[in-house]
C-alpha cells in the first residue's frame, strides 16, 4: 500500500522539479518492426508529453536479433521532445520483436495446398521455421520440380508484406490423376488422326503421360509421325501439322496481278504445309516454278 502512494507521489515531485523520468525496461517484445520508447520504457511525465514521448522510435527490428536501448540513445532522442523539461534515465536493456514459429504440419499443410487435387504424404521437413510475428504473415509454397509428381522438393516460404522472412524446404510423395489422350487403334506413320482413333483416359500422373496431349480436339486433324500402337498416349512430339498439299498431287496455283488473277494448273513436287514453299511443275507446258501453300490447299505463285 506504502508503496502505491510512493509511485504517484514520486511523479508529482519529479513534475515540480521540471523533470520527466524514463525508466528503461531490462528486456521489450514488441510485434512491429520498430519499437518506439513507449514501447521499452516507463514515462512518468504530464500526459501531453508522455504521449508525444512515448511515439519516438527507438529501434528498427527487421529479424528477431535483440537490439539494445541505453540511456545514451533515449537522451538523443528525447531531449529535444522534452525540452525545457530535463530528462532523468535510468537503466538499459534489450528490445525484440515477438517470435511466430511455424510447426512442421503447419509447414507440410502449406505445400499440400500447393498441388490441388493431388494425395499427398509428407516425406521430411528442413524443419520449423521461426520468423518476427506479424498480421501480414503469409506461407506460400511452390514444388521445384513442375511436374510435382512422385517425391517432390517443395520451396515453403514465410513472407512479411511480399518479403520473405524465412524458409525452409518440404519434401512430399505426390500422387495425383490427369485425363490422358490416347490412341484407340494401330495407326501407321503419316496416317491423319481423326477424332474417332482418340479416347481420353483417367491415369495416374507420371512424368511421361504428363507430356502427353490433355485435349483432343488439338490432335485431330494432325499427321503421326511414327507408327504408333493402341493405347499409347498422344504427345506433341508424336504428332506433326498435316499437310494441305501432297507431293504428286494436281493443284491449282494462282498468279496474281493487279485487279486479276491468273490460274495455272500443276503438280505439287513435295508435301506442303499451310505457308510453306515448294516446287511446282506446270501441267501444260512441264516448266518449273515455287509456290507458297494456302489454307485451302491452293497455291500461290512466289518469285
Amino acid at each position: 500500500m506504502l508503496f502505491r502512494l510512493l509511485v504517484p507521489l514520486c511523479a508529482v515531485l519529479s513534475l515540480v522539479a521540471g523533470e520527466v523520468e524514463i525508466r528503461i525496461q531490462a528486456a521489450s517484445t514488441v510485434q512491429a518492426a520498430r519499437a518506439t520508447l513507449g514501447d521499452v520504457a516507463e514515462i512518468i511525465a504530464e500526459p501531453r508529453l508522455r504521449a508525444q514521448l512515448a511515439a519516438i522510435p527507438v529501434a528498427e527490428l527487421p529479424t528477431l536479433t535483440p537490439v539494445s536501448v541505453d540511456s545514451r540513445l533515449v537522451t538523443a532522442l528525447a531531449t529535444r521532445a522534452a525540452a525545457p523539461m530535463a530528462l532523468r534515465i535510468s537503466g538499459s536493456g534489450t528490445v525484440s520483436r515477438l517470435a511466430r514459429t511455424f510447426t512442421i504440419q503447419e509447414l507440410a499443410s502449406a505445400a499440400m495446398a500447393s498441388v490441388p487435387g493431388a494425395t499427398c504424404e509428407l516425406v521430411r521437413v528442413g524443419g520449423s521455421v521461426m520468423v518476427p510475428a506479424s498480421a501480414d504473415l503469409v506461407l506460400q509454397a511452390e514444388p521445384l520440380d513442375p511436374a510435382a509428381v512422385g517425391e517432390v522438393a517443395f520451396r515453403v516460404r514465410a513472407l512479411e508484406g511480399g518479403r520473405e522472412t524465412g524458409r525452409t524446404l518440404v519434401v512430399l510423395r505426390v500422387v495425383r490423376k490427369v485425363d490422358v489422350v490416347l490412341v484407340n487403334r494401330d495407326i501407321a506413320r503419316g496416317e491423319v488422326l481423326g477424332s474417332g482413333d482418340l479416347v481420353v483416359e483417367r491415369r495416374t500422373a507420371t512424368r511421361a503421360n504428363l507430356a502427353a496431349v490433355l485435349d483432343p480436339t488439338t490432335v485431330a486433324g494432325n499427321v503421326v509421325r511414327r507408327d504408333v500402337r493402341r493405347g499409347e498416349p498422344v504427345t506433341q512430339a508424336l504428332i506433326a501439322v498435316a499437310p494441305v498439299v501432297r507431293a504428286g498431287r494436281a493443284v491449282t496455283a494462282l498468279w496474281p496481278g493487279r485487279g486479276f488473277a491468273i490460274e495455272i494448273e500443276a503438280t505439287a513436287l513435295a508435301d506442303a504445309r499451310s505457308g510453306e514453299r515448294i516446287g511446282l511443275r506446270r501441267v501444260h507446258d512441264g516448266s518449273m516454278f515455287n509456290g507458297i501453300a494456302q489454307p485451302d490447299g491452293t497455291m500461290v505463285v512466289a518469285p
